[in-house]
């Protein structure tokens, strides 16, 4: 198989500005004194029902959550 790759401008200025943007995400919340670590992950499949999927930025931990 050939897939072709996906285009489109949103997801070319997400590609862009996803660094800078985690970046700024992480900073803005150490000045709130609740630092958080992004973890970087891919495909994620739904263990009920495999047929749903997604492709994550990341999974936000944050140390501060009291849930």
């Amino acid at each position: 198989m050939h897939p072709k790759e996906f285009v489109s401008r949103h997801a070319t200025h997400g590609r862009k500005y996803e660094g800078a943007a985690i970046l700024e995400y992480q900073k803005l919340m150490n000045a709130r004194q609740t630092p958080v670590v992004l973890l970087k992950c891919g495909l994620v499949v739904s263990k009920e029902m495999p047929v749903f999927t997604a492709t994550l930025n990341g999974k936000v931990i944050d140390f501060g959550c009291t849930l």
